[in-house]
């Protein structure tokens, strides 16, 4: 038992570096021609992100229907009257 042997950091691979989706959005803004920096092309994103919380809670608002009376409710009878 003792020829028993874990190589374990010889055997993993090395995590590869990704860049991070915040940083990528950054650089496509600034490609577009949307903002010249970094500051700007974030606050250009938080525009964004604005507009779209706006938008998803003004469609729905504006889009529900709205109870519209077809006909006219009838007005109540005097005490003692009938309908004709």
């Amino acid at each position: 038992m003792s020829e028993v042997s874990f190589d374990e950091e010889s055997t993993l691979a090395p995590i590869p570096q990704v860049r991070s989706s915040q940083a990528a959005l950054v650089g496509l803004v600034m490609r577009w021609g949307f903002a010249k920096d970094a500051k700007g092309a974030q606050t250009v994103l938080v525009g964004v992100v604005v507009a779209a919380v706006i938008l998803a809670i003004a469609v729905p608002l504006l889009m529900r229907e709205k109870e519209i009376p077809l006909v006219a409710p009838a007005a109540p009878l005097p005490t003692g009257s009938y309908a004709p």
